[in-house]
């Protein structure tokens, strides 16, 4: 089985060619641009790295050539403008059309409610979505809740490892499922071979679901210290966040601070409960096995990885 994935150089994508070659496929890596890092990590003769421009059709015949399957990561809808991204992503359906291509496993990388929705980047990705299925083409949509691997990142580890606390932008009692990139992955790859969900949008999380205080507690058993939550302020946290970014992209840092606040107001408020999942039913018809938060704790080299 040969599958695509579209940003594969990247961090979630990355997980995706992980797992993809642990189950012995062959996997064309696609990214904005070519790492040298992860290719040396992956040196294996079932992979091949591509840079690639998503707006071009040639690069994108040239990619999707001989593959069975495309899972697509597509750059973040807060951050990036919408008709660029857009534009990217017809053209992955529009010529995805002339392949023998068998199945588009599409992660939106975020929660996505139904109907309609006022933020900005779930908005761009409901209308990935709705290409989709306009498509005619065979595909399932996973929208993961949020990520473990967040706690790695630049505005959540310092706190961890030079304050030990644990800070993110959820209210104390906001009931969380969070999930690994690794089982996100997971789950792509079997829903390759699971038709009973095509067509379908799957909201996934992890297998259980933990308030902040639960996080710590976990974080405090593993690293051997004392490490408290606190629910870090929604405008300090939109406003690390574009500061991070905004010279990045080409957004603003005011209109990232902006959208990110909106957003994350609405998690911690929204009767919807939006980070909450039930994931046994689709595990048990999966038949996969999925990681606890302790468990993906006790894997990370928490002196290393920054």
């Amino acid at each position: 089985m040969r599958i695509c994935v579209i940003g594969g150089t990247g961090q979630q994508g990355y997980e995706q060619v992980i797992a993809g070659l642990e189950k012995g496929y062959e996997v064309v890596a696609v990214g904005r641009s070519r790492s040298e890092s992860r290719q040396t990590k992956l040196n294996s003769e079932k992979i091949s790295w591509h840079k690639a421009d998503l707006a071009v059709k040639s690069d994108v015949m040239r990619i999707l050539e001989g593959v069975d399957y495309l899972l697509i990561n597509m750059p973040s809808s807060s951050f990036n403008d919408e008709g660029k991204l857009l534009a990217m992503f017809d053209n992955l359906i529009n010529v995805s059309e002339d392949t023998a291509l068998k199945k588009i496993i599409f992660n939106t990388s975020m929660y996505v409610a139904e109907g309609d929705i006022e933020f900005q980047a779930p908005r761009v990705r409901r209308k990935m979505i709705g290409r989709l299925k306009q498509s005619g083409r065979p595909y399932v949509t996973v929208k993961p809740v949020i990520y473990m691997d967040n706690l790695l990142t630049a505005w959540t580890l310092p706190g961890i490892k030079e304050q030990n606390i644990f800070r993110y932008p959820h209210h104390e009692n906001l009931e969380v499922s969070w999930i690994c990139l690794r089982d996100v992955a997971h789950i792509m790859l079997a829903l390759t071979k699971h038709d009973q969900f095509d067509g379908h949008e799957i909201t996934i999380g992890g297998p259980e679901t933990l308030k902040g205080a639960d996080v710590a507690r976990h974080l405090s058993t593993t690293l051997g210290r004392q490490i408290d939550f606190q629910s870090m302020p929604i405008h300090e946290f939109g406003k690390i966040m574009a500061d991070l970014f905004a010279d990045k992209n080409t957004f603003d840092a005011k209109k990232i601070s902006n959208e990110l606040v909106k957003v994350y107001t609405w998690y911690n408020t929204s009767p919807v409960e939006p980070f909450k999942v039930d994931m046994k039913p689709l595990i048990d018809k999966l038949g996969i096995q999925m990681t606890d938060f302790s468990q993906w704790v006790q894997k990370i080299d928490w002196v290393k990885d920054d």
